[in-house]
């Protein structure tokens, strides 16, 4: 099963998607009922922060004359879950049991992962930033009705206080290169994004 080939990765420190015929069965991503296989998977799930992007309602990913069922899972790692849009089932002869299973991952504002902010610099201009919009998401908090303009809200306060970090806030290379005998930086012509 999976959980051996995958015990000694750390899912935890990086982003992460896998996509299989996983063989499980739990109520979590559409059957009536959970099986051990489909225990564990939920275990595993849970304890490498890991988010399931089936949606059950748009049918099973399994389909033959005997059988339906969901065996087929979209996981990807919690940090980065919102950013899968349109998981879905195709309707469309695949020549298997199984059916295709398509979704986009909208990678327009996932920061660069190759710095840091330095927030020791500039912190008053992003609390400017930041302060010139609280009012409008004091209101828009009190308005919230139901969990879908909770999620509405929460998506447009994470773009804001990205928005405000990465026109305020100075980067720094993570790999700043160094003189290893004094620990200072190097000197030369140096490419960061």
């Amino acid at each position: 099963m999976i959980f051996e080939d995958f015990k000694d990765y750390n899912f935890n420190n990086s982003f992460n998607l896998l996509v299989g015929d996983f063989n499980c069965k739990s109520c979590s991503w559409g059957y009536d009922s959970d099986n051990y296989r489909g225990r564990k998977m939920s275990e595993f799930v849970v304890s490498n922060c890991l988010h399931i992007c089936n949606v059950p309602d748009y049918g099973p990913t399994f389909v033959n004359p005997i059988n339906s069922g969901f065996p087929d899972l979209t996981l990807i790692s919690t940090s980065i879950s919102n950013f899968v849009k349109n998981w879905g089932v195709l309707d469309m002869e695949s020549h298997s049991d199984h059916k295709y299973i398509y979704f986009q991952i909208v990678t327009d504002n996932i920061p660069e992962a190759d710095f840091f902010f330095k927030s020791k610099y500039g912190l008053g201009r992003f609390s400017k930033f930041v302060k010139k919009q609280i009012n409008h998401f004091k209101r828009k908090l009190a308005n919230i009705s139901d969990k879908i303009y909770f999620n509405i809200f929460i998506k447009d306060l994470i773009e804001l206080i990205q928005k405000a970090a990465f026109k305020t806030l100075k980067k720094n290379p993570k790999n700043w290169p160094r003189d290893s005998a004094s620990g200072m930086r190097a000197s030369g012509p140096f490419v960061t994004k």
